[in-house]
């Protein structure tokens, strides 16, 4: 058995790399959850006196060398600092599926010794590794499939958090359009102050929606080469045959 044949990456491959990244979600929520309780469990609260003689002064509460009188501490930690680290564990899982397409494109085209590069095919990222699979390699996958649509929808979203950081659109237009974007994904998403916030199930839902899309190709690649299998199966059959009836 060929380990490294396109038919086995799913089974061998793939499917081992979301498990691990589905353990990185998890401790990535575990370290969420543990920044923000340290927050809630050691803030200080002190009365600063401004005036004795006027009597004026003010509570403050101060956490790790921050205060709330230049910061609303609450906001930031229970809120800012968990939407950054899901944002930066978001970029992680989706280079690993830019990595991955990619990896799987080029796989197939040795496999089926085509000369077109991945690099010749117009566009870049996902689509361009979608497009190779659709137009070289000849896989059944069409992009109308949600679980296609799925996975563009994330890349969509991956761009607003790379090009304006998660913020909504200060044009009319253009906040209309993502605010509709941003309706179907509203399970797992909410918007504040303008900014995009990504909820506790979010990460869990990327990679969800990565293994759909994964099988998807996995079945058109088992369609694709299944004749291709047949017959070294029946020659590995023959050749055992042949073994045989010469070691009797």
């Amino acid at each position: 058995m060929r380990l490294s044949a396109p038919w086995h990456w799913y089974k061998l491959d793939s499917i081992h790399t979301l498990q691990l990244l589905t353990f990185f979600v998890k401790r990535t929520e575990q370290q969420i959850d543990a920044s923000t309780e340290h927050f809630k469990n050691n803030k200080k609260e002190d009365f600063i006196v401004f005036s004795e003689e006027e009597k004026i002064g003010q509570s403050v509460t101060h956490y790790e060398g921050l205060d709330d009188m230049g910061w609303d501490l609450d906001k930031l930690f229970t809120s800012h600092f968990p939407n950054l680290q899901r944002k930066s564990a978001f970029l992680t899982l989706y280079a690993f599926l830019e990595h991955e397409l990619d990896k799987l494109a080029n796989k197939l085209k040795d496999e089926i010794s085509h000369p077109a590069r991945l690099e010749d095919i117009a566009g870049n990222g996902i689509h361009r590794s979608f497009s190779y699979m659709q137009l070289i390699v000849g896989l059944k996958i069409d992009k109308s499939d949600n679980r296609w649509n799925k996975i563009y929808q994330i890349n969509k979203l991956r761009n607003m958090i790379i090009h304006s950081d998660g913020q909504l659109s200060a044009d009319e237009t253009a906040r209309k359009s993502e605010e509709k974007f941003m309706a179907i994904l509203k399970s797992h998403i909410t918007v504040r102050d303008g900014e995009l916030v990504l909820e506790l199930t979010f990460l869990p839902y990327v990679i969800q929606q990565f293994d759909a899309l994964f099988q998807f190709i996995d079945g058109a690649i088992q369609l694709k080469f299944s004749t291709k299998r047949s017959k070294k199966k029946k020659l590995s059959k023959k050749k055992r045959g042949s073994t045989k009836a010469t070691n009797k």
